[in-house]
């Protein structure tokens, strides 16, 4: 399985999990569609977290001096990261 197919499939079944417990609360994601953009603050403004993929808070300092590093994030709704972090950890 490719990563894009795994992100999809995680997104996908995110938002199965989101409508179940809250109801229709976005627009869906299109294959092949990047145009859909959130920041952090739209993400921790509606109750979810976003943190890089270790759990840690995300670190902006000195921007300049990372632009050739790569990062990866874990973005989700509290309970759902928790057990993110959890298999990410092998808790």
């Amino acid at each position: 399985m490719s990563y894009q197919d795994f992100i999809k499939i995680v997104l996908e079944e995110s938002a199965k999990i989101a409508d179940e417990k809250f109801g229709k609360v976005s627009g869906t994601i299109k294959d092949g569609d990047s145009n859909q953009v959130l920041t952090q603050a739209d993400i921790e403004e509606s109750g979810g977290l976003y943190t890089d993929f270790f759990g840690k808070p995300m670190d902006y300092a000195q921007p300049l001096t990372k632009v050739d590093e790569y990062f990866t994030y874990c973005i989700a709704a509290p309970n759902l990261h928790k057990q993110l972090q959890e298999i990410i950890h092998h808790k």
